[in-house]
């Protein structure tokens, strides 16, 4: 479909997760389906997004604390632009924006999935529309999406068909994650010394 039409409302569900449960989970990559696993390619150190995702990972333990690294590399050292385009004669676009240092989401979306499936991840890039808190009106308490707010993101498959969203593209705000009630009371503590 070309448009969305006006007052055309939205229904979505978010995978809200916890950051220290997931960091708990250790490397998940052994709760995948031996299928899946015998799926992946094999890894190829020499290619780019091998080496390079080996680099960002070297000092981590694995699991969600890898997945943050690729993350927050990508959210750090690569600038968000929108109007960059990949040229005609391009032929592996993550290379393409590894090289130049800056694109659209949809690079950073494919380029967090490469890196994370070299290291053995079951990543995907997932389209939708990203619902900006700027765009909420709380009188009407809801949020106006237009062809603007389309967007692309990564998820990670975290087992048991779970899918946990990451935001590999600097200037759009990461997934919230939920606190535990051990969370909350510190974080409450720690207030009320200020």
């Amino acid at each position: 479909q070309d448009f969305i039409p006006q007052l055309t409302v939205i229904h979505l569900l978010s995978q809200v997760h916890s950051e220290r449960e997931l960091g708990e989970l250790g490397d998940f990559r052994r709760l995948y389906s031996k299928i899946a696993q015998k799926q992946q390619d094999p890894v190829d150190s020499t290619h780019a997004p091998s080496s390079l995702a080996s680099d960002w990972t070297q000092r981590v333990l694995p699991g969600w604390e890898q997945v943050m690294a690729i993350t927050n590399n990508l959210r750090d050292r690569y600038k968000h632009d929108p109007m960059a385009t990949a040229p005609d004669d391009c032929l592996n676009l993550v290379d393409h924006f590894l090289a130049t240092g800056s694109g659209p989401d949809y690079m950073f979306a494919s380029t967090a999935t490469e890196l994370l499936r070299s290291l053995g991840y079951e990543a995907q890039v997932v389209m939708g529309f990203y619902a900006d808190s700027d765009d909420y009106d709380p009188q009407a308490m809801q949020t106006s999406i237009d062809t603007e707010n389309l967007h692309f993101w990564t998820e990670v498959h975290v087992g048991q068909n779970i899918w946990v969203p990451i935001e590999p593209t600097p200037g759009f705000q990461a997934p919230k994650s939920w606190l535990t009630w051990q969370e909350r009371i510190s974080l409450a503590w720690l207030a009320s010394l200020n």
